[in-house]
């Protein structure tokens, strides 16, 4: 499985298909910074149109994600459209960045989304980050000298718990995932280690005493 993602990941770098490289990034770092996971992002949009003008690439990797875009795109105008009825033109363009620019990610993902093989390196990139800022605010809490809480994520990373917690419930459910589907597969140290990392990731859940916990 990981020489396969390994191998989806060359194939892009050799392709030189910058735009989803710098996607798959994002998800990396959504959930250690926002603001640099939202650069990304827009980064990334950016290179996929320069791409498609200058490289002839194609903007949809597929028609279910041109017609997602379209669907994303009517929602995104209404949206726009019913607050500036609501509560005026310059209003909304003030509340823009903070209430309404993260509804542009309805159409925008779906242009920078490829087929369903490599779009599976999105979702362990994902996983990857969730994991990394768990251990580095961890590790800050200890060389600090502090208490591993809730609190911890909020001050050192600027990510409330509940995101986190989540993000964890996410990486827990593909792990039931990968079990219903490969548990034959799956040798007795693989079973070991898929077993003592759904375990933590509960722990870190209900050390959160976030009421995410309640759906466990």
């Amino acid at each position: 499985m990981y020489k396969e993602l390994y191998l989806e990941l060359k194939g892009i770098v050799l392709q030189k298909d910058f735009s989803f490289f710098v996607f798959i990034l994002s998800l990396f770092l959504l959930p250690l910074s926002i603001n640099f996971s939202t650069f990304t992002i827009i980064l990334a949009f950016v290179l996929k149109i320069i791409q498609v003008i200058f490289a002839k690439k194609k903007i949809f990797a597929t028609r279910a994600l041109k017609n997602s875009a379209l669907l994303g795109i009517l929602f995104f105008v209404y949206i726009i459209l019913d607050s500036i009825f609501q509560i005026g033109f310059l209003t909304t363009l003030a509340l823009f960045n903070k209430q309404y620019s993260h509804f542009a990610l309805l159409f925008i993902a779906p242009i920078l989304l490829k087929d369903k093989q490599q779009n599976k390196l999105l979702l362990y990139s994902f996983s990857l980050g969730s994991i990394t800022a768990i251990v580095c605010v961890f590790f800050i809490t200890i060389i600090n000298d502090m208490t591993f809480n809730r609190d911890s994520f909020l001050k050192y990373l600027d990510i409330h718990h509940t995101y986190i917690a989540i993000f964890l419930l996410f990486i827990l459910n593909q792990i039931f995932i990968k079990l219903i589907y490969f548990k034959r597969r799956l040798n007795n140290l693989n079973w070991i280690r898929i077993s003592i990392t759904a375990l933590g990731i509960i722990a870190v859940i209900y050390a959160l005493e976030s009421k995410v916990s309640l759906v466990i």
